[in-house]
C-alpha cells in the first residue's frame, strides 16, 4: 500500500482525510450561515478553521496533482479513483471519501456565490460613499479571480 507523507511526516490515511473533510464540511455550513446572517460574529474564526482544514488536505492535493502530472488521470473523479486504488481504499471508505469530497466542493462553490453576492452588496454601498471597487475577488462559480484587486476613490 502506497502512503503519502504530510508535512508533519505522518502518513496520509483515508481515516484522517475523512475526519478533516467532516470538519471542513461543518465549517463550510457554518460559513454559509454566517454569510447569510451577518449578525453571526464568528466568520473570522470559521475562516481560520477552514484554513486549518485546507492545510491538512494539502498532502492529498499534492498526491492528486502528481497523478495528474504523470497523465495517469485527467478529471477529478479519475484522479481520486487512482489515488484510492494506489492506497488500497475500496468499498464503504472509498465511497465516503468520494461523497465527502463532492460535498465539500459543492458547499465551497455555494459559499463562493454567497461571498460574491455579499461583495456586490458592499461594492454598491462603497459606491454610494464614492469609492469604486476595481475588480471582484470571487467569480459566480466560487473560484478566485486572478485579476488585480483594490479600490479607487471616486472624486466628487
Amino acid at each position: 500500500m502506497n502512503t503519502d507523507q504530510s508535512s508533519t511526516g505522518q502518513a496520509l490515511q483515508p481515516a484522517m482525510i475523512l475526519e478533516v473533510m467532516g470538519q471542513l464540511e461543518d465549517c463550510l455550513e457554518r460559513e454559509a450561515a454566517s454569510l447569510i446572517q451577518p449578525e453571526v460574529p464568528d466568520l473570522v474564526d470559521i475562516a481560520a478553521e477552514k484554513t486549518r482544514c485546507f492545510s491538512a488536505l494539502v498532502p492529498l492535493d499534492r498526491a492528486l496533482r502528481a497523478i495528474a502530472a504523470r497523465a495517469e488521470a485527467a478529471d477529478g473523479d479519475r484522479l481520486l479513483q487512482h489515488w484510492l486504488d494506489a492506497h488500497g481504499v475500496t468499498g464503504e471508505v472509498a465511497e465516503r471519501l468520494r461523497t465527502a469530497l463532492a460535498s465539500c466542493q459543492r458547499l465551497n462553490q455555494r459559499n463562493g456565490a454567497l461571498l460574491l453576492a455579499r461583495q456586490r452588496q458592499v461594492a454598491l454601498q462603497l459606491q454610494v460613499l464614492g469609492i469604486l471597487p476595481e475588480n471582484t475577488l470571487y467569480t459566480e462559480k466560487g473560484t478566485v479571480s486572478s485579476g488585480r484587486r483594490g479600490m479607487t476613490s471616486l472624486r466628487i
